[in-house]
Formats: structure tokens, sequence, C-alpha cells
């Protein structure tokens, strides 16, 4: 699930401390905390550096509330005041020194709304990026392969799917396509792709995979009936027993994957003319 208006952001702020805030997103956006704290501090400094802090140096530590530094190093003379102070300093008194450096607290509860708005929309800008960058590299090796959905809703034009572990009735798709939004990536699956029940069959008779077991035509009308066209490049191999399977087993896994669409396997007769008119009149038959 992708973060996709700032309100949530700004909700979960709110009611839970920083740490909570950033355990509870790096669990829901499958991010580790220290990415959400990458992110959410150069959220900060892109904010924040600018209009004569450019150059300001920040160090940010994330307990209970998230605290934020300006750091300074301590020098006689001042030739950068964006990133030097001298002792004489008033800040000294408000800071920590460590090593020459002083470590001044900016009050980010005191930030005006628009910029704690500038803050939030940063952070949701680069979070959203982060997650398109994972949605890539989870979903596109899975592209043209076979993956288990989950039902979650049944929109007016379309059916909604968690491809995660989510509840729901499970069913097999191909993964046609991933199409890039402002948000992230729609997934595109499909069942009434030929190339989803070429997958299907590969998965379940091995032979078809291995090339043994050859496809000659796929005569198909989706989520009805489908006929198979085979052909055995071995002569000693029965091509639609072995597709059948012992007792049937292989048919039954196929038709339970792509049910309630009735399956049958028929074998390519010596003249592919033949078999091809064959398997093309028994479906027109089927269909009146």
């Amino acid at each position: 699930e992708i973060i996709t208006n700032i309100n949530n952001i700004i909700k979960d702020l709110t009611e839970n401390s920083i740490r909570q805030f950033i355990q509870k997103l790096a669990w829901r956006e499958r991010i580790s905390p220290e990415k959400i704290q990458e992110i959410l501090a150069a959220a900060f400094r892109d904010s924040y550096c600018r209009n004569g802090n450019e150059e300001a140096v920040l160090h940010f530590e994330f307990d209970h509330d998230l605290l934020v530094y300006r750091c300074y190093q301590i020098v006689n003379r001042v030739t950068n005041p964006q990133k030097e102070i001298t002792k004489k300093s008033k800040l000294i008194k408000e800071g920590e020194v460590k090593n020459g450096v002083l470590f001044w607290p900016l009050n980010t509860k005191n930030f005006s709304f628009a910029a704690s708005q500038e803050i939030k929309k940063h952070f949701l800008r680069d979070l959203q990026k982060i997650q398109k960058e994972k949605e890539h590299e989870t979903y596109s090796p899975s592209l043209g392969q076979l993956v288990v959905g989950n039902l979650q809703s049944i929109e007016r034009d379309y059916y909604l799917f968690d491809l995660g572990k989510g509840h729901g009735q499970k069913l097999t798709f191909l993964l046609e396509k991933m199409v890039e939004e402002s948000t992230g990536h729609r997934i595109i699956l499909t069942r009434n792709n030929e190339l989803f029940l070429r997958k299907v069959l590969e998965l379940e008779i091995p032979e078809i995979k291995e090339g043994i077991i050859v496809i000659r035509d796929i005569l198909r009308f989706p989520g009805f009936i489908t006929k198979i066209v085979i052909e055995s490049r071995n002569p000693h191999l029965n091509a639609v027993g072995t597709c059948l399977g012992q007792d049937g087993l292989r048919l039954r896994s196929i038709s339970q994957i792509i049910y309630p669409e009735r399956i049958e396997i028929i074998k390519w007769k010596l003249l592919p003319e033949v078999g091809r008119y064959l398997g093309k009149k028994i479906i027109g038959q089927t269909w009146q």
C-alpha cells in the first residue's frame, strides 16, 4: 500500500512518537526504519536549507521526538556565517559543544504551518519515489509470468487483487504489464491472454516446457472452454495421456487454476490441416 495523501502522514505524526511513527511506517511500507529516517532527514534539509541557509549543516536524533540541531564549527574568525561561529556568540549558551562543534537545537514545534507542510510534502514525495522503485524491483521480474492474487474488492470496471499475503479468493493470473503513475504502479493482471494459458500448461506439464510436447493450436473461448491441440516429438510418448496425467491429475490441476473454464486436450493429426480443422470445428459446435 502506498501512502497517497499528506493527511495520512499528519495523522501518524500527531498520534505517535517519532519512533512509533517510523516503526509503523516502515512496517506498512516494507522499508527499513533507517531508510525512513534518511527520507525524513532529507525532507527536512530540502525545506530548511534555503533562503540564506543553503550551507547549513544539520544533525538529527530520532528519539521520542525528532530532535534537529544546526551545527556550527567554533572558530576564532568567522568566514562563513552559515557554518561557523565564535566563542563569543550568544548561541553558545543555547546549545551543546562537542569536539569544537556547537549543536544548536532548532525548535521544530515553532515552525510555521507552511514550513511544516513543506517538510511533509517533501517527505511524501521522497517516500513515494522509494516505494515506486521498490515496486518496480519487486514486480518487474514477474512480467509475463504467473502470479497469485487475493480478491480484495469488485469495482465497477475492474477487480482489485492483493499480490501479497492478504485474505480473499485466490486466483492465478499473468502479470501482463506495469503502468507507472504519480503515486506508484498500476499492475495489470489478465487471464484472457493466450500466454496465461501457455504458462499454466508449462507449469503443470513439464514436457511442454521442455519442448517434448508441442502446442500446435489453442482454441479458446476465455472463461468458458479451451481446446489444446498438441503433438509429441517423441514417437514413443502418448502426448494426450501425458497431459492428462495419472488418473487425470494434471488435467484436474489445470482445471482448478483456470476454473470455471473447461479444458480439453486434442491430439494433432498426421496432417496439420486436418488437426487444425478438426479442433476449430469441434469448438465451433461447442459454442452453438
